[in-house]
């Protein structure tokens, strides 16, 4: 199987970006120089973004992949980011997904990896998996007041959910290369997904991809532990 993993960032997270790569290498790369994964760096985000020239040149330096995703200039609603992350992970997912990878892996810059966790998150694909990415509690602030359990938060909608703790990391996601198809076969472009799917959804990820965990043409997202991320431990 052909995997890949994808450090996404801007050029701001360079100094990040660089030692998620040296992460990966270390747990993925034997002292011969044989992998078990390809490494890439991507970039998705609104048009004031500027292009990830920074992220592109230590790319190439390192002889791994790059991919500057087109900016989503039809996103126009006034928000923090003014762009839709699910729209961007799904975007990166198709691209390397055409380039043959059998699974493409959309890690989070601040990630930090102990062990390969490939053959755990491949248990996970059952039935009709749409993605799979880890659930995480945020703690206790400002708007966040709801401290209910997993199974209850994701029953809700993702503006809703934003005032819970539960929140599906986007620390590790994989989309179901079948799952990729389908939408880009029933919308055709993220445009299109954009204004039939997500308009009204939560733009940051972690909360807009309950959107389409639920039964979405026929897939639901599957979800598992969350990493080990800024040092911290693993969620009980």
């Amino acid at each position: 199987m052909k995997k890949l993993m994808v450090i996404c960032g801007t050029d701001a997270h360079l100094p990040r970006v660089q030692r998620v790569a040296e992460n990966i290498k270390k747990v993925f790369v034997n002292n011969s120089g044989d992998k078990t994964v390809d490494i890439a760096v991507a970039t998705f985000g609104p048009p004031s973004l500027a292009p990830s020239n920074a992220l592109k040149d230590f790319a190439e330096a390192e002889g791994f992949l790059f991919y500057d995703a087109p900016r989503q200039e039809w996103v126009t609603r006034g928000r923090e980011f003014h762009s839709c992350e699910v729209i961007g992970m799904l975007t990166l997912s198709k691209h390397f997904y055409d380039r043959g990878y059998d699974r493409v892996y959309l890690l989070h810059n601040d990630i930090y990896i102990s062990k390969d966790f490939t053959a755990v998150l491949a248990t996970k694909e059952k039935n009709n998996w749409g993605y799979i990415a880890p659930l995480r509690k945020t703690e206790v602030r400002d708007h966040i007041s709801l401290d209910i359990p997993f199974s209850e938060a994701l029953l809700l909608h993702s503006h809703q959910m934003e005032m819970t703790t539960t929140r599906i990391s986007q620390e590790c996601v994989i989309f179901n290369p079948l799952f990729i198809e389908a939408v880009y076969g029933t919308y055709d472009d993220e445009k299109n997904m954009w204004f039939k799917i997500f308009v009204y959804s939560n733009m940051h990820g972690d909360l807009g991809i309950n959107d389409i965990a639920k039964n979405f043409l026929g897939f639901d997202g599957i979800f598992a532990k969350p990493f080990l991320e800024h040092g911290g431990k693993w969620q009980k």
